[in-house]
């Protein structure tokens, strides 16, 4: 987990909280990816609750925001730099923002964007156990259902 906080902490600094600072070649294909995550929640749901799972400076709270309105958000990243650049910017309140997920809260629905784009020089079963783990951990926190991506070799 060290070697990936350095290298998210890295792009957080060299590029800052915007698309490149946390590995995207663009806003349009970030917001492309939060569009196609948030199917997972359904149409007629007039509240959710929603954790983040690796939200990083918190790019899709601000992306959910121009299509719902009554929900609650929990940001979740390992990168304590991610998680205190997403407090400084959150305008909303009522936002949370962890280091840590309390094993006894559950969300509605739980959205992992990026989380297993990162491999670095991990051995292909370190990875996959790694991604079996994360995909276990995610679900014991929804409810309701989940959406992630990964990218493939």
């Amino acid at each position: 987990m060290e070697k990936i906080i350095a290298y998210y902490d890295n792009k957080l600094k060299k590029y800052g909280d915007n698309f490149r600072g946390v590995d995207w070649n663009s806003l349009e294909s970030q917001n492309l990816r939060f569009k196609k995550l948030l199917k997972v929640i359904q149409k007629e749901e007039k509240y959710f609750t929603l954790l983040d799972y690796g939200c990083g400076y918190g790019a899709m709270l601000n992306y959910i925001c121009d299509f719902y309105n009554n929900f609650d958000y929990t940001g979740f990243d390992i990168s304590k730099a991610m998680i205190q650049e997403a407090r400084n910017k959150s305008l909303i309140s009522g936002v949370s923002w962890y280091n840590k997920i309390d094993r006894k809260k559950k969300f509605d629905y739980v959205i992992a964007s990026g989380l297993f784009n990162v491999k670095l020089d991990f051995k292909k079963n370190e990875w996959f156990n790694y991604i079996i783990e994360t995909l276990d951990q995610i679900n014991y926190y929804s409810k309701k259902g989940f959406s992630f991506n990964i990218l493939s070799e």
